[in-house]
């Protein structure tokens, strides 16, 4: 009697657009975080079909005037104009 394979689930992890280059060129975009994922067809010598992905660091949204997003960590102006801090005597 065969042994079934069995394989663990699948987890959908990003979402990625197909587009084309202005040459014509299939190529797949989107986002992880604040990473912007980019993966491009490669002209392989050997003949197989490869895809390269790239990770570009996503720019800050300017259009909203708000200045640079603060980080985790970081102190700043809370929602009613107080400062914002650390309560050291919690641990995370």
């Amino acid at each position: 009697m065969a042994e079934e394979r069995k394989f663990k689930p699948l987890i959908p992890w990003v979402g990625m657009y197909e587009g084309k280059t202005k040459s014509g060129s299939p190529y797949f975009s989107g986002f992880l975080g604040k990473l912007k994922l980019m993966m491009f067809l490669d002209k392989n010598p050997t003949g197989k079909t490869t895809w390269t992905l790239y990770l570009q660091e996503q720019e800050p949204k300017s259009d909203q005037g708000q200045g640079p997003v603060q980080g985790y960590g970081q102190q700043g102006q809370g929602s009613q104009g107080q400062q914002r801090g650390f309560d050291d005597d919690r641990p995370f």
